[in-house]
């Protein structure tokens, strides 16, 4: 009869038993992450683990069974072995598991698995369900759990039905409005909103659907603060428009009475050169010459006072009948009133400039509307220029009205002397000046 003490055995076999268990808990995770080549040496070190529990087994239950440890081939060899020597064993198998666990996790943060995939998709902000097309969630995540239990008070366990009440459930509290590329807008009671769109992709060879809520509050937000800007802004341009037109009109208004006080300091020259005629005598041509001086004067004096207008065309067109000045518009001037204010302060610089340096006449004005954009050449019958214009006053703040405007304007001397503006049929803003000079 062979007898061996039994204590130290009782603690190999805890310590054999752990590690059995251990080492079946990292096969099975090599196994998961694929890694083949850690599962032999992990299989051979979990058997030598699980022969020495059964050993130990054996040599401390061998008494009350009454039976030799001789006479058990596994309990044998084992008692033949030294006790620290078989501990050394387990030891070295303990850090065997060790190593190859830590080799696994460092090779499962490297590389992309499922469960990082699904790690990374939870920390979206976005709402992602990946769904088969009867419905079976394939991939979804905890915002879109969220919402889905904040929309319908269960969990999200079908993505068909899902989607369905999203769409066509009028039950819901919140709104959904549909966005022009069919994407669905909730505004929820939180007062958070939510774009959900739906598209779809090849999963496995087959089909799969995949719904995303993005969380829009805040570009919601500034979105009505914009619009709420821009009603603002509508009526300021609109009250600058109204303001630019009473300056115009001031303005005209101005210029016909400066007109007048010219006219009247003329009279004396026009009666001393009726005087020197009755007296001395002349020819046709002085009588002519008198004759259409005091025609012009007179007509622009017994003018009546105009009252003031709003509508500067009819203005212009009111002065310049009055200075003998005929203006031709060919077109119709546009009824925006950026545009149309750009035009008329054209026709008003070009009127003075025919007057007061080219002697002219006549003005005309020829609007080409090309679809997109608004044409307009405007020339007289006054003196041509034989030089470059040098731009300022007038013509200067027409060009910033124009420029401002999204318009590009163009001065020409040759063959004729023409102003010519090219003007987007639609402009955002009132014109900004009306300085003429």
């Amino acid at each position: 009869m062979k007898i061996v003490p039994t204590t130290p055995y009782s603690w190999i076999g805890l310590a054999a038993l752990l590690l059995f268990l251990a080492g079946c808990a990292v096969l099975a995770f090599a196994l998961w992450l694929r890694r083949l080549r850690f599962v032999p040496l992990i299989a051979a070190a979990a058997v030598v683990c699980f022969l020495a529990f059964q050993g130990s087994i054996c040599i401390v239950y061998a008494p009350e069974r009454g039976y030799l440890v001789s006479e058990d081939v596994l309990a044998n060899a084992l008692a033949s072995i030294p006790v620290g020597l078989v501990l050394g064993l387990l030891l070295i198998l303990g850090l065997l598991l060790g190593l190859c666990l830590a080799d696994l996790l460092r090779l499962e943060r490297q590389q992309i698995t499922p469960m990082s995939v699904k790690a990374a998709v939870d920390s979206l902000p976005a709402g992602l369900c990946f769904y088969l097309p009867e419905g079976r969630i394939v991939l979804v995540n905890e915002t879109m759990q969220r919402l889905c239990q904040n929309l319908t008070g269960d969990y999200l366990a079908n993505g068909e039905r899902f989607r369905n009440r999203l769409f066509t459930d009028s039950s819901l509290p919140v709104k959904r409005p549909m966005t022009e590329r069919g994407r669905l807008v909730l505004e929820l009671s939180d007062g958070t909103a939510w774009v959900v769109s739906e598209s779809q992709a090849r999963y496995r060879g087959g089909p799969v659907n995949l719904l995303m809520a993005s969380d829009v509050t805040e570009l919601l937000q500034k979105s009505e603060s914009l619009k709420q800007l821009q009603v603002q802004l509508s009526g300021l341009n609109r009250g600058l428009t109204e303001y630019y037109r009473d300056i115009v009109a001031l303005t005209a208004q101005k210029e016909i009475l400066d007109a007048r006080v010219r006219l009247h300091d003329e009279m004396g020259t026009d009666l001393l050169m009726m005087q020197r005629y009755l007296l001395q005598g002349g020819g046709a041509s002085e009588q002519a010459e008198i004759e259409a001086r005091l025609r012009q004067s007179l007509s622009f004096l017994k003018a009546q006072p105009q009252t003031l207008r709003r509508d500067e065309l009819e203005l212009i067109l009111t002065t310049a009948r009055q200075l003998n000045l005929r203006i031709t518009i060919d077109g119709a001037l546009p009824q925006e009133p950026t545009l149309r204010h750009i035009l008329t302060t054209a026709l008003h610089e070009c009127m003075t400039n025919t007057l007061r340096h080219a002697g002219g006449d006549e003005l005309t004005m020829t609007l080409t509307d090309t679809g997109e954009r608004l044409l307009a050449r405007l020339t007289n019958n006054g003196v041509q220029p034989d030089a470059p214009i040098r731009e300022q006053g007038g013509l200067k703040s027409l060009r910033t009205l124009t420029e401002e405007a999204g318009g590009v304007m163009t001065v020409n001397i040759s063959p004729v002397f023409s102003v010519c503006l090219e003007l987007p049929k639609e402009v955002d803003h009132a014109p900004s000046g009306v300085d003429r000079g």
